[in-house]
């Protein structure tokens, strides 16, 4: 199971739509640490101070949440890394790379806040370059609910390749922990069968019947 869990946040209502599920996930699935993470530009504002005060606040908010509900939270630690030259996705996977994090987790979309920077392509380029599951979030106002609601079905969509089969393995370790259901879904393309030899005639009849009467004339009477 996961035991290092990366949440990472841009100072914005909207990534933070992550947290009341990963609170409740952090407590269900017994993880080790929760690590909150936020990048802050060079240059940008606000500066380093005010990033964790952001980030201080939300760890007393998690940890308040779980002393409410008698949950015997992970450790919570929080982070501000820094954008020098390189794009807030990169700051991302080098810190989960370097501080052994195996589950990375954010909101699907935020644009605005501190930074700026957690937006829909960030998000991507952590999809595609991380080395370990990423788990998105929709920034919806139901799932910024406090407590968020417990999962009890999981959907995982196949096609049959092997980067589809890779997903199964993290599937089925949520599942378990959190006793939930699963569901398979694979989509089939549906082919229209070719047509036979009576569609073939008809269609060929139909065919020359528009062609006599495109050519029909109507005769012409003598001139007087």
């Amino acid at each position: 199971m996961y035991k290092r869990v990366l949440v990472t946040l841009d100072g914005s209502k909207v990534s933070e739509a992550a947290m009341p599920f990963i609170t409740w996930l952090a407590g269900a699935a017994r993880f080790e640490e929760v690590v909150l993470f936020n990048v802050l530009e060079l240059g940008g504002d606000p500066g380093e101070r005010v990033a964790e005060g952001y980030l201080r606040d939300r760890a007393a908010q998690v940890e308040k949440v779980w002393k409410d509900a008698g949950i015997p939270g992970p450790r919570l630690s929080y982070q501000v890394g820094r954008s020098i030259t390189e794009a807030p996705a990169s700051v991302i996977l080098r810190f989960a790379e370097a501080n052994g994090i195996d589950l990375i987790a954010l909101s699907t979309h935020g644009s605005s806040g501190l930074s700026r920077w957690l937006m829909g392509s960030c998000a991507e380029k952590i999809i595609r370059g991380a080395d370990v599951p990423v788990l998105l979030v929709r920034a919806t106002a139901e799932q910024a609910r406090w407590p968020a609601r417990p999962v009890e079905r999981i959907l995982a969509p196949v096609d049959g390749s092997e980067l589809a089969h890779q997903a199964l393995g993290p599937v089925e370790t949520l599942a378990k922990v959190l006793n939930a259901r699963v569901t398979l879904l694979h989509v089939a393309a549906r082919l229209l069968p070719a047509p036979g030899k009576a569609a073939k005639r008809s269609a060929r009849r139909r065919s020359r019947g528009r062609r006599s009467r495109s050519r029909h004339t109507w005769p012409i009477p003598p001139a007087p």
